[in-house]
């Protein structure tokens, strides 16, 4: 690596969660839709009421699945799996963080009992480590035994309500866990993965936004040589060792082969958080190892480009019937 790209990693990473405290938060599009009354504790209560609230214990400590429709699973479910929890690194845990947390998670509810309202499948939300109701610490969200936990957790709801066949999405961070789940488990009822706007190295992530920032430049006008070479580039150790970062995507060599899956990686060109270039470079890469990998590109808004639930869900669902051809 140049001793450009070895710019110190903690400015840039401070930077980096700076810049997508907003961008990064896992929310869609209509997240900000404010609560006149400031209740957002009780709109939280009443999505919950419409569904089936959960904790799966673990070795790790309990995960929380929220499932709308579970009935409907023997013909097929989708887990969500959402971005890095951001608010969580900064200041202390106030009420008004309290209240983000709430309408963050009740947003995520709402989309996901439409979904389920409106379709044949059933839909679960999977909240990471130490964020919306599971166990563990919030700022260990990018570990190893995080990533474990949750996909044991996901695996065990898949058995015990009967579920048919599978989808996981997984947007910005939660792409990274459930790249995850196809490497250490592979459940083979989990027949699509639709990874949206991931982020797969944090690194590469934050030098991106770094150049953005250096540039002031359009994202589609940057150079992408560099950054192209530093999409698969592991974190300094140091970095490794401080932060017990782990990233998936130095393991993929693992994912043991089946025909049958489709890993869908759904990407804009334009997204300020989650370089398109890295998520191409993904799809060249599993498609070298054998395995059925698609890039697909998604409509989003702007200024961030980064949410792109609409057509991960639109492809995970076509994935579980039989309707995607690729």
């Amino acid at each position: 690596m140049s001793r450009h790209l070895l710019t110190p990693f903690i400015a840039v990473l401070r930077a980096a969660v700076v810049c997508v405290v907003l961008a990064a938060l896992g929310m869609p599009d209509y997240a900000g839709a404010e609560d006149p009354g400031g209740g957002q504790q009780a709109r939280l209560a009443a999505v919950l009421a419409r569904g089936q609230d959960r904790q799966i214990s673990t070795e790790r400590g309990t995960i929380r699945i929220i499932s709308f429709a579970a009935n409907k699973a023997r013909h097929g479910a989708i887990f969500f799996i959402h971005g890095d929890p951001e608010w969580h690194r900064i200041g202390a845990f106030s009420q008004s963080l309290r209240d983000e947390e709430a309408k963050v998670l009740a947003n995520h509810l709402e989309w996901l009992r439409g979904v389920a309202a409106a379709g044949k499948f059933a839909t679960y939300f999977v909240a990471r480590t130490g964020v919306f109701g599971s166990e563990g610490e919030s700022l260990e969200f990018r570990r190893e035994d995080s990533y474990l936990s949750i996909g044991h957790a996901i695996d065990t709801v898949i058995a015990k309500d009967g579920v048919g066949s599978a989808a996981i999405i997984g947007h910005s961070g939660g792409a990274a866990v459930a790249l995850y789940h196809v490497i250490a488990l592979a459940n083979p009822t989990v027949r699509c993965y639709a990874l949206a706007s991931g982020v797969y190295n944090i690194g590469a992530m934050a030098e991106f936004m770094r150049i953005q920032k250096e540039k002031k430049a359009d994202v589609a006008a940057i150079d992408r040589t560099q950054l192209a070479a530093m999409a698969f580039t592991p974190l300094p150790p140091a970095m490794v060792m401080k932060f017990k970062y782990f990233e998936p995507l130095f393991r993929i060599g693992e994912i043991p082969p089946a025909p049958e899956r489709q890993i869908l990686i759904v990407s804009n060109r334009r997204d300020v958080t989650a370089p398109y270039f890295a998520s191409a470079d993904l799809v060249d890469r599993l498609r070298s190892l054998g395995h059925r990998a698609a890039l697909v590109e998604a409509a989003a808004k702007p200024p961030t480009y980064h949410y792109t639930y609409d057509t991960a869900l639109d492809v995970a669902g076509a994935c579980l019937t039989g309707a995607l051809k690729r």
